[in-house]
């Protein structure tokens, strides 16, 4: 039965689009990842079976290593995403869900990822463009806000010349 249930979990895992990783609760032991894990990070399915979670996830990823993060569901509720190091060095910044799966009385902890990275970069880029829309927004205003003061003061002046001179 185990074996079974092993092979229907690596069928379904190794066929889904999502890079799918199963890490031991404990030691944090990649026990499995689908090509798609492999893929996203750079590594060969080979490589990563004999890594654990730290090795692509410390908690402080741009600062060269650190404590692992828990692989459990509350940490990974971000909405900013969760960074993982590739195997060049590159940070890849992804969505992830996180299941358990029940094997022989064991719970193992299961990663769905998806590269967030590119998603991430574009409202980066639209935030700094709103900034400078926003910016320009204000610009324009305190022009036309000039423009009519000057107007203003310029018919009130001239007015009051034509005035004096009627007078």
């Amino acid at each position: 039965d185990f074996e079974r249930r092993l092979e229907e979990y690596g069928i379904l895992f190794e066929n889904s689009s999502a890079g799918m990783v199963v890490v031991h609760p404990i030691n944090k032991k990649i026990l499995f990842c689908n090509a798609a894990f492999a893929s996203k990070l750079g590594y060969s399915k080979e490589a990563l079976s004999c890594m654990s979670l730290p090795d692509i996830h410390p908690k402080e990823p741009m600062s060269g290593g650190g404590e692992c993060y828990d692989f459990t569901v509350s940490d990974f509720l971000k909405e900013e995403g969760v960074q993982f190091l590739r195997q060049d060095g590159s940070v890849l910044l992804a969505e992830i869900a996180v299941f358990p799966i029940h094997i022989k009385g064991t719970m193992y902890v299961v990663g769905s990822i998806k590269d967030i990275t590119q998603r991430q970069k574009v409202m980066s880029e639209n935030l700094l463009l709103l900034g400078e829309n926003q910016s320009l927004i204000q610009r324009n205003y305190v022009l036309q806000e000039t423009e009519r003061r000057d107007i203003a003061r310029e018919l009130h002046d001239q007015l009051g010349q034509e005035l004096v001179g009627i007078m």
